[in-house]
């Protein structure tokens, strides 16, 4: 007769109901959730092939003593109630794991497995003479220590390290999802039936390919731990070599077996260091042959089996744990939610995310939710059935222009089947189409404009539809969204829809990529937070504007580089800058300064307090081939600045921001409150002959002419706005001031 033992077999505990299921498939009888994982009796062959065909678990525990322990002298004496000579090879080496839970005199985990590794060494010391060496990685007997209240238990951790390392992974991409974790997110889509039955598998954002290599793992039947070298029992005296080779015999013959008709596996990606990992990994796991690793881009995913009638999809996208990613990673989840219905209809769809929000972005309706966590991140699953785009009239009669432009002052079917959103499909397809017909009719009247004029970077809608809460730049293919916080009397949920209605129609609009629209959430920035960077792309790239060239950055920074409204007051710039000493001050990006020395100015001066903007600056002159020795940069306060300064300058650009507390300044600037004096201040720099351009971007700002009555003020707002800028009367106010001429 067998010997048994009892077994404790670890892993998320959201997942043990998963872990017990799988557990009875490998023959484990009655398998017990609770306490710190499943606990089973069974033999030690059954232990062993836990720790070798378990896609779920964490680890393989066998616990061996059970002692009270209410201090570090019950810990130590209770430790050496077992003879480790029997479990223990000599100049074998150990570590030593534990956890603690409500012992008040035993509160620190790593002391404690301090003080049961010096137990364990002084009994085998004084057994023996040789001290056993301590391995943390890979040693050869991994001891486990629970202790929880006044109870600890020890016990061999048979699987030596967590049973997620497969082996294979001999490089990885940023943030892989665990194996454990891709496993039962599989477990759940029914990938262990469906894999039997010649159902393709697509993961269209494979990263390092964990999907599809677990997918292929369970397709061919390999067990996930025949490629492992390292297990705890391997050096422990207990160990049974013959089950072990046993074990191993049959789980070689089966994957032989699956080998042989493996349904297919397909992986996707837009980055070629992370194909070239996945065809790695597969490599090395011997599932190359199986699995077909592509280099695509989302926008160019086409179904590898378009003749199928049903599949699975399993996708890990992006997920925008940074603060302010999730916003700008919303374009690529409505797009994917887009090709799946486009290409995959009537297949089925898991997707995993940290982020809700992100999910309903891609217009599925989910039929079940479930939550794991990849390491310590909470992530949900979400599981759809795909509805093809076809399936719905509303999707094609946006798409062939019907309907015109109904449903401008709102939205049809609220509160109908939406799934996820809570919005209808009639309701969103109307939504789309009615923000799609006005962005059509926008750009086919501002596009003639722009090439009459040479001009390739432009605003092609403003808020034009009041509950499409937006506004969009065009930037050589490159589209900028920005979106204002929605009314209070419009439910997120309903600003959320409307958001990824702009978001669906925009690439189809402009015959675009979803990868070239970038949006930020536009809210009132104070003091040095304007600076503060949004997100780390540095992707920046060249523009052209009139004679000058410019470095933007459209995913960033809060704003882009390069102010669109102004397009015309630099090219007067220009125009008035000829043999003059110029001025900019709170220069941003240094924009009007490149316009002022390319019109022929004969010095330039820029001043902000930013060092990224003036970095920036300095990038626009190099752009440019400016002479640096003409052009100086300065940072400092501008009102600072300009009470040391003792230059005057015959053309000066004065654009303040409309309020300011940055650290680096005293006290507040309020553009309303302290206009005059800046003003003022600045004109003592002007030549008497000179000219000042004032411009502000305050709606409601109102320029104190009885303040400022000894000046000539010319208002210049209308000639200075551009013909993309007309919807919006006040984008901003401009003015001309110069000093009085004496007649």
């Amino acid at each position: 007769m067998k010997t048994t033992h009892s077994f404790i077999v670890t892993g998320s505990q959201q997942q043990w109901g998963l872990i017990a299921q799988e557990l009875i498939e490998l023959g484990i009888q009655s398998p017990k959730e609770g306490g710190g994982g499943i606990s089973f009796e069974g033999t030690l062959e059954d232990a062993y092939r836990i720790c070798l065909w378990s896609r779920l678990a964490n680890r393989v525990l066998m616990p061996i003593k059970s002692f009270t322990v209410q201090d570090q002298d019950e810990l130590y004496s209770g430790v050496q109630l077992v003879d480790w000579y029997e479990h223990i090879p000599e100049g074998a080496s150990m570590a030593v794991s534990a956890s603690v839970q409500d012992n008040p005199a035993l509160n620190h985990s790593h002391f404690v497995s301090l003080k049961t590794k010096d137990a364990i060494v002084d009994q085998l010391r004084d057994l023996t003479g040789v001290r056993p060496s301590v391995d943390i990685d890979q040693p050869d007997v991994r001891i486990s220590l629970s202790i929880k209240e006044n109870r600890g238990t020890l016990s061999i951790d048979l699987s030596g390290e967590s049973l997620h390392k497969r082996g294979y992974r001999l490089l990885s991409g940023t943030a892989p999802l665990k194996e454990t974790v891709a496993a039962a997110i599989l477990y759940r889509a029914g990938w262990n039936k469906l894999s039997r039955e010649d159902i393709p598998l697509v993961d269209p954002m494979c990263g390092s390919g964990t999907f599809c290599l677990e997918a292929a793992s369970v397709a061919t039947d390999l067990a996930p731990g025949l490629h492992r070298s390292y297990f705890g029992f391997l050096g422990w005296l207990g160990h049974d070599k013959k089950i072990w080779s046993a074990l191993l015999e049959e789980a070689a013959d089966r994957h032989r077996e699956g080998r042989r008709d493996c349904t297919p596996i397909y992986g996707y990606d837009d980055h070629p260091k992370s194909i070239q990992i996945s065809r790695a990994n597969a490599e090395t796991a011997g599932l190359a042959n199986f699995i077909q690793f592509k280099l695509t881009p989302l926008h160019a995913l086409e179904n590898p089996q378009p003749n199928a009638e049903t599949g699975v999809v399993v996708v890990n996208p992006p997920w925008g744990e940074r603060l302010g990613t999730a916003q700008s990673l919303r374009p690529t989840y409505v797009e994917l939610g887009s090709k799946l219905k486009d290409q995959f209809g009537g297949w089925q769809a898991t997707l995993v995310t940290s982020d809700d929000e992100l999910a309903r972005s891609t217009g599925l309706r989910a039929h079940k939710r479930n939550t794991v966590y990849n390491g310590p991140i909470r992530c949900s699953v979400f599981q759809f059935d795909i509805r093809s785009s076809a399936e719905n009239p509303w999707t094609r009669k946006a798409e062939s222009g019907e309907g015109g432009e109904g449903g401008e002052s709102g939205e049809s079917g609220e509160g109908g089947e939406g799934g996820e959103s809570g919005e209808s499909g009639e309701g969103r397809e109307s939504g789309d189409s009615a923000f799609a017909n006005r962005l059509k009719k926008n750009v086919k009247r501002l596009k003639k404009w722009a090439k009459r004029e040479n001009i390739t970077c432009y605003r092609i809608y403003d808020r034009d539809l009041p509950e499409y809460a937006v506004a969009i730049d065009y930037y050589e293919g490159d589209v900028h969204i920005q979106e204002y916080s929605a009314p209070r009397d419009i439910s997120p949920q309903k600003a959320q829809q409307r958001l990824d209605q702009i978001l669906r129609a925009i690439p189809k609009v402009l015959e675009i990529t979803p990868d070239k629209v970038h949006l930020k959430v536009r809210q009132r920035q104070r003091g040095s937070s304007q600076y503060q960077k949004q997100n780390t792309s540095n992707r920046f790239f060249t523009v052209r504007e009139g004679p000058a060239k410019f470095w933007v950055n459209l995913e960033d920074y809060l704003d882009t580089g390069l102010f669109l409204d102004h397009r015309n007051t630099r090219a007067l710039i220009g125009e008035l800058s000829e043999g003059t000493h110029f001025l900019n001050l709170f220069a941003y990006t240094g924009t009007a300064t490149v316009y002022a020395a390319l019109g022929g100015a004969r010095s330039t001066t820029t001043v902000d307090m930013s060092n990224t903007y003036l970095d920036w600056a300095d990038r626009n002159f190099e752009l440019n081939n400016l002479n640096s020795r003409d052009h100086r940069i300065i940072r400092a306060d501008c009102t600072d600045w300009l009470q040391d300064c003792d230059q005057k300058f015959g053309l000066i650009f004065l654009d303040p921001p409309t309020f300011s507390n940055s650290k680096n300044m005293e006290g507040t600037f309020d553009i309303q409150r302290d206009h005059v004096e800046l003003i003022q201040l600045t004109m003592e720099k002007l030549d008497q002959k000179g000219t000042l351009i004032f411009t502000n971007n305050f709606r409601r700002f109102t320029l104190d002419n009885d303040s400022l009555k000894n000046y000539e003020i010319e208002m210049i707002t209308h000639q200075t706005q551009p013909e993309d800028f007309s919807r919006n009367k006040r984008i901003h106010q401009s003015w001309i001031i110069r000093h009085a001429q004496e007649t």
